[in-house]
C-alpha cells in the first residue's frame, strides 16, 4: 500500500530515474552509413584488402552523451559511453533537487567502412561542433555550466600507407593531434571563458584482426595492466565576472594518465589522474596547478538463469572515489564516495 501510494504522489520520479540509465547507441545507423556510402561512389573509390571492400567515406552523425569531453578524450572507454543524465529527486520535506549531465555532438568525419557490414574501421579525421549542460543542485556547493565549442581530431596516419607498409599486427607509434575551442558559461559563479586546448595523444597502434587500425596496450595484449597518456597545452580567456579578479588570461600544461586493471572480465579498476600546471596567469587566481583524482572499480555481476536477460542490459555495481577540481569545467574542489548502479539499454 505505501509503494502504491509512493507512486501516485511521485509518478515523474520513475520517469526520470529510468531516463537516467546509460543508453550506449553510438548513433551510427547501418542504413544511414550505407545511404552515404551509395552516393559518394566517385569521391574516393573502393580499395580491396583481402577480399574485404573498403571504401573511404564522409560520414556525417550525431552522438548524445551525459560527457562531451569524456568521448572526445577516449570515445571507446566506459565513461565516454555513458548515455546522457537527467535526474529530478523530491525528498519528503525537503527542496526539489536536478542533476543534468548531456551533451550532443554533430560528427562530419572521413571514415574507412567495410562496405559489406558497414562497419567502421578507421577515423582519419573529424570536425565536431557541439554543446553540453552540466547542473547539479544534488551536492552542497551547486553546478551550473554551459559549454559549446568544435574539436578537431587528425590520427596523422592514413590507413592504405600504413597497411602497405607496415602489414597486420605490426605495431607503430603515434601522437593523434586534437585542437578544441569552445566558450564556457559559468552560472553559479557568474563567469565566461573562452578556451582552447592543443593536446597530443601518444600511442601504439596497429590493424587488428577486424582490419581495424587502432590503440593497442603499451605492454601487449595479454597484460591485465593498460596504460594511457594525453599530453598538451590550454589556453582561457575568462570575462563578463562580478569578480573582477577572475578576469584574464591563463595558459596551463595539461596531462591526462589513465591506468587500467583489467583482473577478469567482470572485474576492472580504473585509476584516471587529470594534471594542470600554471605557466602564465594575469588573474589573480593564487593556484599554481589543478589536479584531479578519480579511482573507480566496476563489477559485473554474474545471474544463474535459463533465459539471462540481464546479460543483455549488463548491470554494473561500481564503487567512485573523486578528488580535486577541473578548471575547465567551472568545478570548485571537492572530494567525495559514490555507490554507482549503471544498465545497459
Amino acid at each position: 500500500m505505501k509503494l502504491i501510494c509512493y507512486l501516485r504522489i511521485y509518478p515523474f520520479l520513475i520517469l526520470f530515474i529510468f531516463s537516467g540509465f546509460s543508453i550506449n547507441a553510438q548513433y551510427f545507423p547501418k542504413k544511414q552509413i550505407n545511404k552515404q556510402i551509395e552516393k559518394q561512389t566517385s569521391d574516393f573509390g573502393i580499395m580491396k584488402i583481402e577480399e574485404n571492400p573498403l571504401k573511404k567515406v564522409n560520414l556525417k552523425s550525431y552522438i548524445l552523451r551525459k560527457s562531451v569531453g569524456n568521448y572526445f578524450s577516449d570515445k571507446n572507454s566506459k565513461l565516454a559511453k555513458k548515455g546522457a543524465l537527467f535526474a529530478l529527486t523530491k525528498p519528503k520535506g525537503k527542496q526539489t533537487s536536478v542533476a543534468i549531465n548531456g551533451g550532443l555532438i554533430l560528427s562530419f568525419s572521413k571514415t574507412i567502412i567495410n562496405v559489406k557490414d558497414s562497419l567502421i574501421k578507421y577515423i582519419r579525421s573529424s570536425a565536431a561542433p557541439y554543446i553540453q549542460f552540466d547542473k547539479n543542485t544534488l551536492i552542497d556547493k551547486e553546478q551550473s555550466n554551459l559549454l559549446m565549442g568544435i574539436n578537431y581530431t587528425n590520427n596523422l596516419i592514413d590507413y592504405n600507407k600504413f597497411k602497405n607498409k607496415y602489414g597486420e599486427r605490426k605495431r607503430k607509434f603515434n601522437a593523434p593531434l586534437k585542437i578544441l575551442g569552445s566558450y564556457r558559461k559559468d552560472y553559479e559563479n557568474n563567469l565566461e571563458a573562452f578556451q582552447s586546448s592543443l593536446i597530443f595523444l601518444p600511442r601504439m597502434i596497429k590493424i587488428n584482426d577486424k582490419q581495424e587500425l587502432t590503440r593497442v596496450n603499451w605492454f601487449g595484449n595479454r597484460s591485465v595492466i593498460d596504460f594511457d597518456v594525453n599530453l598538451g597545452l590550454e589556453y582561457d580567456y575568462r570575462f563578463n565576472s562580478n569578480i573582477k579578479t577572475l578576469e584574464g588570461n591563463l595558459l596551463r600544461t595539461y596531462a591526462l594518465t589513465k591506468i587500467q586493471l583489467k583482473a577478469s572480465k567482470r572485474f576492472i579498476a580504473t585509476l584516471d589522474w587529470h594534471y594542470r600546471y600554471i605557466l602564465a596567469n594575469s588573474t589573480s587566481l593564487v593556484n599554481s596547478d589543478f589536479s584531479l583524482l578519480t579511482f573507480k572499480i566496476d563489477y559485473k555481476p554474474k545471474f544463474a538463469t535459463d533465459k539471462n536477460i540481464f546479460e543483455s542490459i549488463e548491470p554494473t555495481i561500481g564503487i567512485v572515489y573523486e578528488n580535486g577540481e577541473n578548471p575547465v569545467n567551472g568545478f570548485n574542489d571537492q572530494s567525495y564516495w559514490a555507490l554507482v548502479l549503471s544498465l545497459k539499454i
